[in-house]
């Protein structure tokens, strides 16, 4: 991709998340005591340059590694597919073939529920 490219998409994302906390909040938790929220979108900007792209902007406020707060903020994440509240995950990365990590990541709520936090531990 040109630098244009992903110039004009790391502004479009920018835009996104600065949409998106509001229409989050009252589309996505509604129901303090739901379960089963789901969600959608595209990880990026993790330490270490372990993702390069992002397609759809979630909000959320805490970033754990290895059980150290990082970084606080709105990201998008990297993952294909639903996500349910209170379960764990694990993927696997790579970037071009030059290594794998394997991220495990869970999702809980904070109260009151107007974000979603992530424990994301790279391995």
């Amino acid at each position: 991709m040109g630098k244009k490219f992903k110039l004009v998409l790391t502004l479009l994302i920018i835009i996104l998340l600065l949409i998106s906390p509001s229409m989050q909040a009252k589309n996505s938790l509604k129901n303090e005591e739901e379960k089963e929220i789901k969600f959608y979108g595209f990880i990026f900007g993790i330490t270490g340059g372990v993702f390069e792209h992002a397609n759809w902007p979630v909000g959320f406020t805490k970033l754990e590694v290895d059980g150290r707060t990082r970084i606080s903020g709105y990201f998008g994440f990297y993952i294909i597919g639903f996500l349910e509240i209170g379960k764990t995950y694990e993927i696997t990365a790579s970037k071009d073939g030059y290594y794998d990590k394997t991220i495990t990541i869970e999702l809980t709520f904070s109260r009151p529920i107007n974000h979603i936090n992530i424990f994301m531990q790279v391995e």
